[in-house]
């Protein structure tokens, strides 16, 4: 049996980033960036308007107040859009719009609720210092500045990014391709009703939105009864369809536990089958040729806990984000939880507060055939295998789910 730790590594040092492709930038979102991105040109591009109101010249607005408003000659209006608005001079004011370019002459705008337009007069109600409301070139970025690293998650604020400097294209690492088997004579599809000693299986569409989730590509392939010649012939020829195979039970030490052995048969050559985690100690990870198998175990909670434990930073790192290979926090725990020493705990719970002030609340029900608590779980503790309880008021590490 391998600790967690050793466990993961193995797994980690297993995974290749996949290879990239180039995709539309509609089609980017939830993708990872292969390369880094760089500005095209500044932003803004020129001295604009952040306000709608009047281009002056701040010094002309010198003293103004409601009692005494200074009196501008109104020269026209500017427009977004216009490539050469007309100068502004001493004792003028140009009507302009936000996003307008700034014209010559003026150093500040005045905004529309301090002044008023009297035919050709604007008046000024409050004086302004020069600057105001004008939004300098490049003061977002520059030419040439790096503005994404590779290895970045491409959200809507890094669509914004690249489309602002006209990437139609953007290079990205292909999503990975993963078959999920379920294995069980005791399992009917989840819309079917049950009868007798049958039961719904539950962790073929949980897996499936999880590998989604984390940004997979999911092909569910359905139930395999408890027959070792039928999952070896679906190992056998199917297998190197995927960039990830994951499976679930059928690999503990039951009589009727055919997975383990056709994996084998079917060419996997598995690095362990058992960690020392509470849920989820009966989990193999192995490969057949270039295909990565995950062998989950059985039991819901069990299942769920291995999947964000191992599969999801593989799917991370193989994804090409850059390390760590998810989001690790710390928090102070609310209550004792007691474990077993030398096994590592995934507790479930709730997460609350913010940086830095996180706190950590286990749940009392951790059953691995426990799907309530999953339910209700936002994160998850991880109670490292060297001690026989975590008390309350210490801190921990945890995951979000």
């Amino acid at each position: 049996m391998i600790a967690y730790e050793d466990g993961l590594k193995i797994i980690l040092d297993s995974v290749n980033t996949l290879g990239t492709e180039k995709l539309p930038l509609e089609k980017c979102a939830g993708m990872v960036i292969a390369e880094n991105a760089f500005a095209r040109s500044d932003l803004p591009p020129f001295d604009n308007s952040a306000m709608d109101g009047y281009a002056v010249v701040a010094a002309s607005t010198r003293g103004a107040s409601r009692e005494s408003p200074v009196v501008l000659r109104f020269i026209g209006d500017i427009p977004a859009g216009i490539a050469e608005p007309c100068a502004v001079g001493p004792g003028e004011a140009a009507r302009i719009g936000t996003g307008a370019k700034v014209p010559g002459g003026a150093d500040t705008v005045v905004i529309v609720e301090d002044t008023e337009l009297k035919g050709d007069e604007v008046w000024v109600f409050r004086e302004y210092p020069p600057g105001s409301n004008i939004r300098r070139a490049g003061e977002d970025f520059t030419a040439g500045e790096r503005g994404i690293d590779a290895g970045t998650l491409i959200r809507p604020s890094e669509i914004s990014f690249l489309a602002a400097n006209g990437y139609k294209e953007v290079e990205v690492f292909r999503k990975p391709r993963v078959g999920i088997l379920s294995s069980g004579s005791e399992l009917v599809d989840h819309g079917q009703d049950i009868t007798g000693a049958k039961i719904r299986d539950s962790n073929s569409p949980m897996i499936c939105s999880l590998v989604e989730k984390y940004g997979g590509g999911p092909e569910i392939h359905g139930i395999f009864p408890d027959d070792e010649r039928l999952l070896t012939s679906f190992i056998t020829e199917k297998a190197d369809r995927f960039d990830f195979l994951i499976t679930f039970g059928g690999i503990s030490m039951g009589a009727h536990d055919y997975l383990k052995t056709a994996l084998e048969k079917g060419g996997a050559r598995m690095a362990f089958w058992k960690v020392a985690i509470r849920p989820g100690k009966p989990f193999g990870f192995g490969k057949r040729k270039e295909t990565l198998i995950f062998a989950l175990p059985g039991n819901p909670g069990s299942a769920f806990v291995t999947f964000e434990a191992f599969v999801k930073p593989a799917l991370f790192k193989t994804r090409g984000f850059n390390p760590p290979y998810g989001e690790y926090l710390t928090a102070t725990l609310t209550d004792d939880f007691p474990k077993k020493e030398g096994v590592t705990v995934f507790c479930r719970g709730n997460l609350e507060g913010e940086f830095p002030a996180y706190r950590f609340s286990p749940f009392k029900k951790q059953g691995s055939g426990m799907i309530s608590t999953m339910v209700a779980t936002n994160a998850i503790m991880i109670a490292p295998a060297g001690s026989q309880r975590v008390s309350k008021g210490e801190t921990v590490t945890v995951f979000r789910t």
